[in-house]
């Protein structure tokens, strides 16, 4: 959708490297760093915009957000492996309520992981991981906040694939606390018991009750009504079993279910806001290599 005076720019385009380096000696110390660039074209004169209300000139709106990483890997025992990762963004985010109010806002957000492996030596080879991330959030999304947008874009991510949590949310403005443990009760059988905790970062804010907000930075449609003021997310289960039937075909099934926390829960406003159920998947799959 473009106007008269301002022609469609609706591209997405992404520049980025990544350099890794293993380090190796006893500890196999591996690490990489990143930069990725990414532009989404926005036009200013878009949704009854005029010249006069658009505070920023047609060749200067682009939605922008650099992200800057790194991250590494070590084994400093036998049998540990742990893993960090920490990623700064910067650039800018376009704003615009469709009337009479647009604005340009500085990117600073920030996200890090944490992860810690151990496998135990000992009958079905027991494995257990313990997993902490964190993506920083944004108390206002307001057109006119007139502060730094401090939400962590997700950009393209995709890391957390099979999860609920991460196909009902986009990864921003949240803290996440995963724990699993894996066996091998036979020879090319696997199984996986997996929890996870999630808490906002920053709690949603509105004027009165409750409100419907869509998971942005990223675009996200999914509208939520959520209670204002609470931080508690939810919880998951997941059951995760593969079978190898040969070297090139593997069968798998994922199971899981996710209850959703206060921040969905039923307010006391006199409203008539339901209680949000919880959510199921069964996931099977057959996995083919040539």
């Amino acid at each position: 959708l473009g106007s008269a005076s301002v022609p469609e720019n609706d591209d997405v385009d992404l520049w980025g490297v990544n350099v890794a380096y293993n380090w190796g000696g006893s500890k196999n110390l591996q690490s990489e760093t990143y930069a990725f660039w990414r532009e989404n074209g926005s036009d200013a004169g878009v949704e009854s915009l005029t010249a006069s209300n658009t505070v920023v000139s047609a060749e200067n709106n682009s939605d922008r957000t650099i992200t800057l990483g790194t991250r590494a890997t070590l084994e400093p025992i036998e049998r540990l492996f742990v893993a960090g990762e920490v990623a700064w963004q910067m650039g800018r985010k376009w704003f615009s309520d469709g009337a009479t109010n647009a604005e340009l806002r500085d990117r600073e957000a920030f996200a890090f992981q944490a992860l810690g492996q151990y496998a135990l030596n000992m009958k079905y080879d027991p494995i257990a991981t313990v997993v902490f991330s964190h993506y920083s959030g944004d108390k206002d999304y307001a057109v006119t906040a007139k502060q730094s947008y401090t939400a962590w874009d997700p950009m393209f991510e995709d890391q957390a694939g099979g999860k609920l949590y991460n196909a009902l949310f986009s990864a921003t403005n949240s803290n996440t606390l995963d724990v699993k443990v894996g066996v091998t009760p036979m020879e090319d059988v696997k199984l996986s018991v997996e929890y996870a905790v999630l808490w906002l970062d920053e709690a949603l804010a509105s004027q009165t009750g409750a409100s419907q907000v869509s998971w942005t930075p990223n675009d996200y449609t999914s509208a939520y009504t959520v209670n204002v003021g609470k931080t508690d997310l939810g919880q998951e289960v997941d059951l995760v079993l593969s079978y190898d039937y040969t070297e090139d075909v593997q069968f798998g099934l994922n199971t899981g279910v996710f209850m959703p926390g206060n921040v969905f829960s039923t307010i006391s406003n006199g409203s008539d806001f339901p209680t949000q159920e919880n959510a199921y998947q069964v996931i099977g799959s057959v996995k083919v290599a040539f």
